[in-house]
Order: structure tokens, then C-alpha cells, then sequence
């Protein structure tokens, strides 16, 4: 299944804009020992197809964010890209149009975020000349 790839930029921009959803696929025990993107949850990958399936107010009580529809952007992460490929296909096979896989991954995203740290909180993020030059 072919699935769009997410881009570092894309990232950036996602933890700007609240109405796209990041989903780290990883077990929540690396989470726990790496990190992750902000703004985004976690949803490991068995739990996808059930977790995306949930009623509005489920989810919304368990993540504390808004259930995308059909047609919202969703971009899925793991650390290197290849559960996250699976989770996007996934997404894709039970009706969601707007998917992406960061392929790069966790990996990348903490390679590159060491420069970008100070702008973690979004709204301070978008006020800035770096993000500017993105």
C-alpha cells in the first residue's frame, strides 16, 4: 500500500498546527526511555485499528485530543519508520484519506531537534525566526 512519507518539516509544522495528529506506534516502555515528538500520543501499533475506532468521547477522554476524521491529516512514527508504515496502511485500510509515515522516525527527529530545543512550547515555536527559515 502506498502511503505518503512525512518530511522533518512536516513534523515541525504538526506541532504547531493541533488539528494534525502525531502517533508514536512504539511500546510505551521505549517512550518512556527515549522520548518522543511533542504534541503527539501514543498508540501502539496492535492497538491501531481499535484505538482509531474509538467513539469521539472515547477518545477524546483517553488522549485528551480531538478524533480526527476521515479526511484529517494523521501522521504516524516509530523510531526508524517501519511500524509506523504499518500503522499508516492500517489507517489507510479502515478509511483514513490524509495519512503520512515519518520514515525517518524518532531517530532523525532527536538528531535534528538537539538545535530546536528551546522551542518546544508551539506557540513560542511559531513566534520564531528559525521556524521562519524552515
Amino acid at each position: 500500500m502506498n502511503v505518503e512519507v512525512a518530511t522533518y518539516h512536516e513534523i515541525i509544522e504538526a506541532i504547531v498546527d493541533q488539528e494534525v495528529l502525531l502517533i508514536d506506534v512504539r511500546e510505551p516502555q521505549e517512550i518512556a526511555a527515549t522520548g518522543s515528538i511533542p504534541t503527539s500520543i501514543n498508540i501502539p501499533l496492535a492497538r491501531v485499528p481499535q484505538e482509531l475506532k474509538l467513539s469521539r468521547l472515547a477518545f477524546v477522554a483517553k488522549y485528551q485530543r480531538n478524533k480526527p476524521g476521515l479526511s484529517h491529516k494523521l501522521i504516524f512514527y516509530c523510531k526508524f519508520g517501519d511500524l509506523s508504515q504499518t500503522a499508516a496502511e492500517e489507517a489507510v485500510s479502515i478509511g483514513y484519506k490524509n495519512v503520512r509515515n515519518y520514515k525517518a522516525g524518532y531517530s532523525e527527529w532527536t538528531f535534528k531537534w538537539n538545535e530546536w530545543d528551546d522551542y518546544v512550547d508551539p506557540e513560542k515555536f511559531k513566534q520564531q525566526e528559525r521556524y521562519k527559515e524552515l
